[in-house]
């Protein structure tokens, strides 16, 4: 029960490698230390994967993800990074699942997230909950800025469609396929300034984009859900 592992803020440099961690309490990992990596574990069956709370500097890499159906509405994410100003590297994660009472992975607040090749396959149940949000905050000036998403495989049913809520700018989206679509609007009067769009398999008829004139690049997408349609 409880947190497995915790890394305070006055830690730095913690590698956490070929792990299986599980528990019945609120995390597995609460990461608020400096220049932390987590790698090639196994993180499941709890209410909470990994929480980043202000933590810089965090890699997360080659990890698997699955059930975190006993999660709160607000808590119930394989990972959550809130309040961050980075750089965070989030890439080469598997994400599986059913029955998620929350956003997949969330990034609250936080900048300079570079979230690359990761695969989604989940299903969801809260019916605001999304494969992976950026941009959201309670801040609507600073809702996160320099964040890059690319060459990710978003297979979800339930829920919403995953997506960008807010930028202060450059934003970059692209090469990823979003079978399940895309939502790209200013969520909660966040600022939206910097986004761009481009060159990803997007199934456009299960989106919700308001607005695409505010976003660079959105001509470039293909309508779709095979991913063998990635522009080049």
């Amino acid at each position: 029960s409880g947190v497995k592992i915790t890394i305070p803020q006055n830690v730095t440099g913690v590698l956490i490698e070929d792990c299986d961690i599980s528990t019945s309490g609120n995390s597995c990992i609460l990461n608020q230390g400096t220049d932390t990596t987590i790698r090639f574990c196994h993180i499941h069956d709890s209410p909470r994967g990994i929480l980043t709370n202000t933590g810089t500097g965090t890699t997360i890499e080659y990890c698997t993800f699955d059930d975190f159906s006993t999660g709160t509405q607000f808590e119930g994410h394989a990972i959550e990074t809130d309040y961050s100003i980075g750089p965070t590297v989030i890439r080469f994660n598997e994400f599986t699942g059913s029955n998620y009472a929350s956003d997949v992975v969330s990034h609250f607040q936080t900048s300079r997230v570079t979230f690359t090749d990761n695969v989604f396959d989940v299903q969801i149940d809260e019916p605001s909950g999304a494969a992976f949000t950026i941009g959201d905050g309670l801040d609507q000036n600073h809702p996160g800025r320099d964040n890059y998403v690319a060459r990710n495989v978003i297979t979800q049913s339930g829920g919403v469609p995953a997506g960008v809520f807010g930028s202060e700018g450059n934003t970059i989206i692209e090469y990823n396929c979003f079978k399940a679509g895309i939502q790209a609007y200013n969520y909660n009067g966040n600022l939206f300034l910097g986004v761009t769009v481009r060159k990803n398999v997007i199934n456009i008829g299960a989106s919700f984009v308001p607005d695409t004139s505010v976003i660079a690049g959105w001509a470039t997408n293909v309508d779709g859900t095979n991913c063998a349609l990635m522009p080049v």
